[in-house]
């Protein structure tokens, strides 16, 4: 359920597959220039994609168990979700302390006008110059 980039994914089925990580560091250059090392794709497999399933995990449970009177309906995509930073940003001057739009409508949001480029600083995929 963990939505990954193209990349992220690519590196988690070849691992799935068994390939070694000389080899997905070829393919990686090859395939979308970028410049990887063996020790960044471990800290990959081991820390960011477990952390990304955790984190979707823990906000589909949320999801589940909390009752509807304390859910907030977003304004862009109109999905019920939880009053929780995991899902909208605080906003002070909102009655109830959170933003009208969810984070990822936010996000979606600052692309489209360019404020944020599609490329998510933290996933670290842009090629090394």
């Amino acid at each position: 359920m963990a939505q990954f980039s193209e990349v992220r994914q690519y590196i988690l089925d070849k691992k799935i597959e068994k390939m070694p990580y000389a080899e997905i560091v070829e393919n990686l250059q090859i395939l979308y220039g970028l410049k990887y090392n063996e020790n960044h794709l471990c800290t990959i497999l081991a820390k960011e994609i477990p952390e990304k399933i955790a984190l979707t995990a823990q906000k589909n449970r949320l999801i589940v168990e909390t009752p509807k009177s304390q859910c907030k309906r977003c304004h862009t995509c109109g999905r019920l979700l939880p009053c929780d930073p995991i899902f909208f940003v605080r906003n002070r001057s909102r009655r109830d302390g959170f933003s009208s739009n969810c984070k990822e409508c936010e996000k979606q949001r600052r692309i489209e006008r360019g404020g944020q480029s599609t490329y998510d600083r933290r996933s670290k995929e842009s090629p090394l110059h």
